[in-house]
Protein backbone atom coordinates (compact mmCIF):
# COMPACT_ATOMS: atom_id res chain seq x y z
CA UNK A 1 0.00 0.00 0.00
CA UNK A 2 1.34 3.42 -0.96
CA UNK A 3 1.93 6.00 1.71
CA UNK A 4 0.12 9.35 1.47
CA UNK A 5 3.30 11.08 0.22
CA UNK A 6 3.77 8.57 -2.62
CA UNK A 7 0.15 9.05 -3.74
CA UNK A 8 0.42 12.83 -3.78
CA UNK A 9 3.83 12.82 -5.50
CA UNK A 10 2.37 10.75 -8.34
CA UNK A 11 -0.19 13.49 -9.08
CA UNK A 12 2.00 16.60 -8.93
CA UNK A 13 2.11 18.23 -12.36
CA UNK A 14 4.23 21.30 -11.78
CA UNK A 15 6.38 22.81 -9.03
CA UNK A 16 7.37 26.42 -8.65
CA UNK A 17 8.38 28.58 -5.69
CA UNK A 18 5.64 30.37 -3.80
CA UNK A 19 5.94 34.12 -3.81
CA UNK A 20 6.51 35.34 -0.27
CA UNK A 21 4.29 37.93 1.31
CA UNK A 22 5.22 39.96 4.36
CA UNK A 23 2.13 39.00 6.34
CA UNK A 24 2.90 35.28 5.98
CA UNK A 25 5.30 35.63 8.91
CA UNK A 26 2.35 36.57 11.07
CA UNK A 27 0.65 33.30 10.13
CA UNK A 28 3.32 31.12 11.75
CA UNK A 29 1.13 28.64 13.74
CA UNK A 30 0.58 26.23 14.98
CA UNK A 31 0.96 23.15 13.81
CA UNK A 32 3.98 20.64 14.80
CA UNK A 33 3.28 20.60 15.34
CA UNK A 34 3.39 21.04 16.32
CA UNK A 35 1.40 21.98 15.35
CA UNK A 36 2.15 23.56 14.22
CA UNK A 37 5.78 23.97 12.34
CA UNK A 38 3.55 23.90 9.28
CA UNK A 39 3.80 27.66 8.76
CA UNK A 40 7.62 27.67 8.82
CA UNK A 41 7.49 24.84 6.32
CA UNK A 42 5.04 26.70 4.08
CA UNK A 43 6.93 30.00 4.25
CA UNK A 44 10.39 28.51 3.75
CA UNK A 45 10.00 25.34 1.75
CA UNK A 46 6.56 24.99 0.14
CA UNK A 47 6.20 24.63 -3.62
CA UNK A 48 3.04 25.05 -5.67
CA UNK A 49 1.56 21.75 -6.78
CA UNK A 50 -1.65 19.85 -7.26
CA UNK A 51 -4.57 20.80 -5.03
CA UNK A 52 -6.02 17.34 -5.36
CA UNK A 53 -5.48 15.13 -2.31
CA UNK A 54 -6.18 11.42 -2.11
CA UNK A 55 -8.39 10.37 0.75
CA UNK A 56 -6.73 8.14 3.31
CA UNK A 57 -8.49 4.77 3.36
CA UNK A 58 -10.94 4.49 6.22
CA UNK A 59 -10.02 1.94 8.86
CA UNK A 60 -12.95 1.02 11.03
CA UNK A 61 -11.92 1.30 14.68
CA UNK A 62 -13.35 2.74 17.84
CA UNK A 63 -11.85 6.07 18.83
CA UNK A 64 -10.77 6.02 22.47
CA UNK A 65 -10.84 9.06 24.71
CA UNK A 66 -7.25 9.78 25.73
CA UNK A 67 -7.07 11.54 29.08
CA UNK A 68 -3.28 11.86 28.93
CA UNK A 69 -0.65 10.93 26.34
CA UNK A 70 3.10 10.74 26.61
CA UNK A 71 4.74 14.03 27.53
CA UNK A 72 7.97 14.42 25.56
CA UNK A 73 11.15 15.82 27.09
CA UNK A 74 14.57 17.13 26.06
CA UNK A 75 16.31 14.52 23.91
CA UNK A 76 13.24 13.48 21.90
CA UNK A 77 13.76 13.55 18.15
CA UNK A 78 11.63 13.06 15.01
CA UNK A 79 12.83 12.74 11.41
CA UNK A 80 10.41 13.49 8.56
CA UNK A 81 10.53 13.35 4.80
CA UNK A 82 8.83 16.15 2.91
CA UNK A 83 7.30 16.35 -0.55
CA UNK A 84 9.73 19.12 -1.60
CA UNK A 85 11.74 16.78 -1.50
CA UNK A 86 13.98 17.23 1.53
CA UNK A 87 14.16 15.89 5.07
CA UNK A 88 13.39 17.61 8.35
CA UNK A 89 14.63 16.72 11.82
CA UNK A 90 12.93 18.14 14.89
CA UNK A 91 14.74 17.87 18.23
CA UNK A 92 13.73 19.02 21.69
CA UNK A 93 16.97 20.73 22.62
CA UNK A 94 16.34 22.56 25.90
CA UNK A 95 13.86 23.98 28.38
CA UNK A 96 13.26 27.74 28.37
CA UNK A 97 11.07 30.23 30.20
CA UNK A 98 8.33 32.03 28.27
CA UNK A 99 6.16 34.53 30.12
CA UNK A 100 6.94 32.78 33.42
CA UNK A 101 5.94 29.38 31.99
CA UNK A 102 8.28 26.47 31.28
CA UNK A 103 8.45 25.65 27.57
CA UNK A 104 10.52 23.32 25.41
CA UNK A 105 12.52 24.42 22.39
CA UNK A 106 11.79 22.29 19.31
CA UNK A 107 14.75 23.00 17.01
CA UNK A 108 14.12 22.42 13.30
CA UNK A 109 16.93 21.12 11.07
CA UNK A 110 16.63 20.69 7.30
CA UNK A 111 18.96 20.19 4.36
CA UNK A 112 18.92 23.92 3.70
CA UNK A 113 18.33 25.61 7.05
CA UNK A 114 18.86 24.83 10.74
CA UNK A 115 18.00 28.14 12.36
CA UNK A 116 14.26 27.75 13.02
CA UNK A 117 12.69 26.72 16.29
CA UNK A 118 9.30 26.41 17.94
CA UNK A 119 8.57 26.95 21.64
CA UNK A 120 5.91 24.60 22.97
CA UNK A 121 4.39 23.73 26.31
CA UNK A 122 3.54 20.04 26.52
CA UNK A 123 1.98 18.92 29.79
CA UNK A 124 -0.96 17.03 31.27
CA UNK A 125 -3.31 19.75 29.95
CA UNK A 126 -2.27 19.39 26.28
CA UNK A 127 0.04 20.97 23.72
CA UNK A 128 0.39 24.75 23.35
CA UNK A 129 2.58 26.96 21.14
CA UNK A 130 4.33 29.67 23.14
CA UNK A 131 6.46 31.21 20.40
CA UNK A 132 8.80 30.72 17.47
CA UNK A 133 11.94 32.15 15.96
CA UNK A 134 15.18 31.85 14.03
CA UNK A 135 18.60 33.49 13.97
CA UNK A 136 17.11 36.86 13.03
CA UNK A 137 13.96 37.12 15.12
CA UNK A 138 12.21 35.61 18.10
CA UNK A 139 8.53 36.08 18.98
CA UNK A 140 6.16 34.89 21.67
CA UNK A 141 2.39 34.51 21.50
CA UNK A 142 -0.19 35.99 23.90
CA UNK A 143 -2.08 33.95 24.88
CA UNK A 144 -0.38 30.69 24.00
CA UNK A 145 -1.90 28.96 20.96
CA UNK A 146 -3.77 25.71 21.64
CA UNK A 147 -2.73 22.80 19.42
CA UNK A 148 -4.94 20.42 21.40
CA UNK A 149 -6.14 19.78 24.94
CA UNK A 150 -6.74 16.60 26.91
CA UNK A 151 -8.95 14.66 27.01
CA UNK A 152 -8.33 14.03 23.32
CA UNK A 153 -11.47 12.86 21.57
CA UNK A 154 -13.37 13.24 18.30
CA UNK A 155 -15.54 16.33 18.32
CA UNK A 156 -13.30 18.48 20.51
CA UNK A 157 -12.72 22.04 19.25
CA UNK A 158 -10.48 24.92 20.33
CA UNK A 159 -10.12 28.50 19.16
CA UNK A 160 -7.36 30.94 20.10
CA UNK A 161 -7.31 34.65 19.31
CA UNK A 162 -3.76 35.87 19.89
CA UNK A 163 -1.07 38.42 19.04
CA UNK A 164 2.66 38.15 18.39
CA UNK A 165 5.06 40.02 20.64
CA UNK A 166 6.60 41.82 17.67
CA UNK A 167 3.24 42.84 16.13
CA UNK A 168 0.88 43.50 19.06
CA UNK A 169 -1.63 45.36 16.87
CA UNK A 170 -2.03 42.43 14.46
CA UNK A 171 -4.45 39.82 15.80
CA UNK A 172 -4.44 36.25 14.53
CA UNK A 173 -6.89 33.41 14.99
CA UNK A 174 -6.10 29.70 15.30
CA UNK A 175 -8.85 27.07 15.13
CA UNK A 176 -8.35 23.37 15.81
CA UNK A 177 -10.74 20.41 15.83
CA UNK A 178 -10.47 16.63 16.22
CA UNK A 179 -12.33 15.06 13.31
CA UNK A 180 -11.20 11.45 12.89
CA UNK A 181 -9.27 8.50 14.34
CA UNK A 182 -7.65 5.80 12.21
CA UNK A 183 -4.50 3.86 11.39
CA UNK A 184 -1.92 5.81 9.36
CA UNK A 185 0.94 4.21 7.45
CA UNK A 186 4.21 6.15 7.07
CA UNK A 187 7.85 5.05 6.57
CA UNK A 188 8.27 4.76 10.37
CA UNK A 189 5.42 2.23 10.59
CA UNK A 190 1.66 2.17 11.24
CA UNK A 191 0.14 4.18 14.06
CA UNK A 192 -3.35 4.78 15.44
CA UNK A 193 -3.78 8.55 15.13
CA UNK A 194 -6.22 11.34 15.80
CA UNK A 195 -6.84 13.73 12.95
CA UNK A 196 -6.53 17.33 14.16
CA UNK A 197 -7.48 19.98 11.60
CA UNK A 198 -5.92 23.42 12.06
CA UNK A 199 -6.51 26.70 10.32
CA UNK A 200 -4.76 29.99 11.03
CA UNK A 201 -5.60 33.40 9.61
CA UNK A 202 -5.42 37.12 10.26
CA UNK A 203 -8.53 38.34 12.03
CA UNK A 204 -8.70 41.16 9.47
CA UNK A 205 -8.37 38.77 6.51
CA UNK A 206 -10.07 35.43 7.31
CA UNK A 207 -10.20 34.40 3.65
CA UNK A 208 -6.42 33.93 3.42
CA UNK A 209 -5.87 30.80 5.48
CA UNK A 210 -3.06 28.43 6.36
CA UNK A 211 -4.62 24.96 6.68
CA UNK A 212 -2.99 21.86 8.08
CA UNK A 213 -4.15 18.36 8.91
CA UNK A 214 -2.15 16.69 11.65
CA UNK A 215 -2.27 12.95 12.26
CA UNK A 216 -1.18 12.74 15.88
CA UNK A 217 -0.35 9.71 18.00
CA UNK A 218 -0.44 10.25 21.79
CA UNK A 219 2.38 7.72 22.07
CA UNK A 220 4.68 8.99 19.30
CA UNK A 221 3.71 12.58 18.47
CA UNK A 222 3.14 13.99 15.00
CA UNK A 223 3.05 11.11 12.50
CA UNK A 224 1.96 12.96 9.35
CA UNK A 225 1.04 16.51 8.39
CA UNK A 226 -0.62 17.81 5.22
CA UNK A 227 -0.32 21.60 4.84
CA UNK A 228 -1.81 24.02 2.37
CA UNK A 229 -1.89 27.83 2.24
CA UNK A 230 -4.02 30.07 0.05
CA UNK A 231 -2.61 30.27 -3.50
CA UNK A 232 -0.16 27.40 -2.89
CA UNK A 233 0.06 23.67 -3.34
CA UNK A 234 0.05 20.76 -0.93
CA UNK A 235 2.99 19.96 1.33
CA UNK A 236 3.21 16.56 3.05
CA UNK A 237 5.41 15.62 5.98
CA UNK A 238 5.76 11.94 6.96
CA UNK A 239 7.53 10.41 9.95
CA UNK A 240 10.58 8.34 9.00
CA UNK A 241 12.04 7.55 12.42
CA UNK A 242 11.83 8.81 15.97
CA UNK A 243 13.37 8.63 19.43
CA UNK A 244 11.17 9.45 22.41
CA UNK A 245 12.36 10.57 25.81
CA UNK A 246 9.35 10.72 28.09
CA UNK A 247 9.07 13.32 30.83
CA UNK A 248 8.92 11.72 34.24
Amino acid sequence: MKTMLEEIDSEVKEEKPIKKRDYRKALFPVILAVAIIAAFVIITFAYAGSREKKKIPKVESKAPVVKKGKIFDVGSEWVYRLSIPTTMTIKITKEVSVNKSKALMYSVFTDEDSSNYLLQIHDEKGLFIAGAGNEETSVTFRPFVTSFKYPLKIGSRWKTSYVRSDQPDLRLVSEASVTDYRKIKVPAGEFECYRIDHKTYLESNPEDVVNSTDWYSPEVGLVMQISEASHSGVLVKELVKYKIKEKK
